[in-house]
């Protein structure tokens, strides 16, 4: 059950995990402040022969201070 856990979830399909504080007001600010901002990426996927293999994905930048989140793979189809 820990790969169904919330902030596995979170982490593996790019939003943000935030563990740790009581104050749910300082944390929706901090959540809303951070996608204030971003890019949309998109990318043409492989196909494959089999169906549902998996293919990762990483996202990197360049720029000191940012963060890239973003899924960290899919299962391509036929």
């Amino acid at each position: 059950y820990g790969d169904l856990a919330t902030q596995v979830l979170a982490q593996r399909s790019g939003g943000l995990v935030r563990v740790g504080s009581n104050n749910t007001a300082a944390e929706i600010a901090h959540c809303t402040q951070d996608a204030a901002g971003g890019y949309d990426l998109t990318f043409q996927p492989q196909t494959s022969d089999k169906p549902n293999t998996w293919h990762s994905l990483q996202v990197k930048v360049d720029q000191r201070g940012t963060t890239a989140r973003a899924l960290d793979g899919y299962y391509a189809q036929p």
